[in-house]
């Protein structure tokens, strides 16, 4: 086992006993097996992320029955108000599940990756590094994007709120950007007091 970056075309009994790379094609396919689940694993990030949005959208509880004048308590509490609710507690089991399910398989995923690059193997390091450059070139942007988007809907929730509390939200707003204002212009006069007297 070598214990140093090393770049040879030979490995015996590579991450699995019997796997053995003896040709110069056969580390080349074994590099682009492993770019391309270099990809997948920025992909699975990617996908992590859309299974928490998604448990998170749905995870408010549905009103089975249409509240009334004519309604009573007894006739809100009903079978199928009961039946409702169970099924949704195990749609949010199952998606719950399947973003446990989701997350091993990831770090699985990682750990494999890990241990490859723990050949010391130029070639195979290599190819890691240009499939998750890779992988990210293509789904970083889209990554970002959805973090944006939870930003500007947060913003949203903040901003959204009865009239009585909308004056009180302007209000904070003309006093932060004031501050910020005011902080950067202390912050200008600082670094000008230190770059004089040092």
């Amino acid at each position: 086992m070598h214990m140093a970056y090393w770049f040879g075309t030979e490995l015996q009994n590579f991450l699995f006993y019997g796997y053995n790379i003896v040709t110069t094609w056969g580390l080349l396919s074994t590099c682009l097996g492993l770019s391309a689940l270099a990809i997948l694993y920025e992909v699975m990030k990617l996908s992590q992320v859309k299974l928490r949005e998604l448990a998170k959208e749905n995870n408010q509880v549905p009103n089975p029955v249409q509240n009334t004048d004519s309604s009573s308590l007894i006739s809100r509490v009903s079978e199928r108000s009961a039946g409702v609710i169970n099924s949704f507690k195990c749609h949010i089991w199952a998606k719950w599940f399947i973003e446990v399910f989701h997350w091993s398989a990831h770090v699985t995923l990682g750990y494999f990756l890990m241990l490859t690059v723990m050949t010391f193997n130029g070639y195979i390091s290599i190819a890691l590094v240009l499939g998750s450059g890779i992988g990210y070139y293509i789904f970083g942007p889209i990554l970002l994007q959805s973090n944006m988007r939870k930003l500007q809907r947060r913003r949203r929730l903040v901003v959204k709120c009865n009239p009585e509390c909308a004056d009180a939200i302007i209000s904070n707003e003309r006093r932060e950007s004031t501050m910020s204002i005011v902080s950067e212009h202390l912050e200008t006069e600082v670094n000008v007091d230190v770059e004089i007297h040092g």
